[in-house]
């Protein structure tokens, strides 16, 4: 099996998936999975690819989500390793996380959402202004960014042999790279 290159990967999502939300979100996942290979010395095209591609099928099967993603790519003749870990993200399959491109892309697929959702009280709402210390205290607020899994970012930090702090701030510094193609 064979890993796509970035441009078929985008191309392959952009056939599933137009809203612009929706992408912003791969785009963030893509590029927090990239910092968190390098971080861990991982192989950054897999984690990229995998973060890239988790949510294929969320825009057309938001109640079913993972389950027709991993057939698709599956069918596509992705890498075991990445049909697992987009298989294992979700609860709602019952795939245990084994590995740590499982558990990464699980904390890394929340912790974007918390540290996208901390750059947009900030004054100007750009990414620049956040800082990990920042996002783990609103991770405190339970009423803040609710839908996030504060029990998931932390469990995946831990099997990652990170402290959280640490793990946060390598996504948030993936995200900053790219923070162009996010608007923020």
């Amino acid at each position: 099996m064979t890993l796509p290159s970035r441009d078929e990967a985008h191309a392959l999502l952009t056939e599933h998936m137009h809203d612009e939300g929706l992408l912003r979100h791969c785009h963030a996942v893509e590029a927090g999975m990239t910092a968190m290979a390098r971080a861990l010395g991982q192989d950054e095209n897999l984690w990229r690819i995998t973060g890239l591609l988790h949510d294929i099928d969320y825009q057309e099967h938001p109640d079913t989500h993972p389950r027709e993603g991993v057939a698709l790519l599956k069918a596509q003749g992705l890498p075991e390793e990445l049909v697992h870990a987009v298989a294992a993200h979700a609860e709602t399959l019952g795939v245990a996380k084994e590995v740590p491109l499982d558990w990464a892309l699980s904390g890394v697929d929340e912790v974007t959402g918390l540290i996208m959702a901390t750059a947009l009280v900030k004054p100007n709402k750009i990414l620049a202004e956040v800082e990990a210390r920042s996002v783990r205290k609103k991770m405190k607020d339970k009423a803040f960014a609710r839908a996030v899994s504060r029990e998931g970012i932390i469990a995946a930090a831990a099997a990652l042999g990170m402290e959280l702090e640490p793990f946060i701030d390598v996504v948030l510094k993936g995200m900053q790279e790219v923070h162009e193609t996010l608007g923020m």
